[in-house]
């Protein structure tokens, strides 16, 4: 009834700019529900003309396979989309695992890893930028644990090593 009442106060013309804006609204809605990207993520990578660090957002598709955790560690290793930004590690280097245990995230990637060389980061600098990456995207994430070719390594053992 109310309805009724309030809609006879509007002119014809009134009545369907009024319909127009409802459906446009709701067509709107639609495409945004279907079109949407995703999880956006926001990761950190070191630029290759100064010694800063710069941000590049990558998208999680809703119905992917992965869980966040191993989807920021893929991301990662693939590296920038940027061309002036430092991939954490040379390109070749793949995830063997990556899992969480309880807040510690588990990640085991492949020897080349072990090798930095070409653009990629220092091997000191792409531990602490993927360890810092995880722990600040991956809610009760407090470790991160990596693993290369199935050894643990360490902030000591990886510099102390690789350097």
């Amino acid at each position: 009834m109310i309805l009724k009442d309030t809609m006879q106060k509007y002119t014809f013309f009134q009545k369907i700019i009024i319909l127009v804006f409802i459906f446009s609204l709701v067509v709107s809605l639609l495409l945004y529900v279907i079109n949407n990207p995703g999880k956006r993520y926001v990761f950190l990578y070191e630029s290759m003309d100064n010694n800063s660090l710069y941000t590049e957002e990558h998208w999680m598709k809703h119905l992917t396979p992965l869980k966040p955790e191993q989807f920021i560690a893929e991301e990662l290793i693939l590296g920038p989309k940027t061309d002036r930004y430092r991939p954490l590690f040379q390109y070749g280097t793949k995830i063997l695992s990556c899992y969480k245990d309880g807040d510690t995230i588990i990640v085991n990637l492949s020897e080349d890893a072990a090798v930095q060389k070409g653009s990629a980061s220092t091997t000191e600098d792409a531990w602490k930028l993927m360890q810092r990456n995880i722990k600040r995207l991956v809610k009760g994430v407090k470790n991160v644990t990596f693993f290369i070719a199935g050894h643990q390594v360490t902030k000591e053992s990886f510099v102390k090593k690789m350097i």
